[in-house]
């Protein structure tokens, strides 16, 4: 935990914080750190893109390391947690929309139409609850924080 607030520092040094809503850290050597968010929500996270990268061609962040620190405290904020994964090359697409062509248009719909199909294709976890007909990628209910 030490190191990555060290980390996360240096890279608002480097970088720059994060806008007041985002959670995310650029930091050096193509890397970024997630911050400030569920500890089971950061493992469902890290678990899923272990699970794309195994079972899609799709190009997702590489999953490095989620650590939890829980505190002494019972509460909402009762634990800390992080997520490290890899930056991918590119830029965002956004920056782009303005130039492209209707053909470059279809080959992006193209290519998300076939990401939506290898997504589908995903096995279900093993350890899924038999009662659950949709679950995370651990096996558990699925969670939307927007619904208390």
């Amino acid at each position: 935990m030490v190191a990555y607030d060290v980390l996360r520092n240096v890279g608002e040094r480097l970088y720059g914080k994060p806008n007041d809503y985002s959670t995310v850290q650029r930091l050096p050597f193509g890397l970024y750190l997630k911050y400030q968010g569920d500890p089971a929500g950061f493992r469902n996270e890290f678990n899923a893109l272990q699970m794309v990268r195994r079972h899609t061609s799709i190009p997702v962040p590489k999953p490095l390391d989620v650590v939890v620190k829980k505190s002494k405290s019972d509460g909402p904020f009762s634990s800390q947690a992080y997520l490290l994964i890899t930056r991918l090359p590119g830029v965002p697409l956004s920056r782009y929309q303005d130039v492209l062509s209707d053909r470059d248009c279809e080959h992006i719909a193209a290519q998300l139409r076939d990401y939506v199909a290898q997504l589908r294709d995903i096995p279900r976890p093993t350890s899924a609850d038999p009662d659950l007909p949709i679950c995370d990628t651990l096996g558990a209910a699925c969670r939307d924080p927007r619904i208390r």
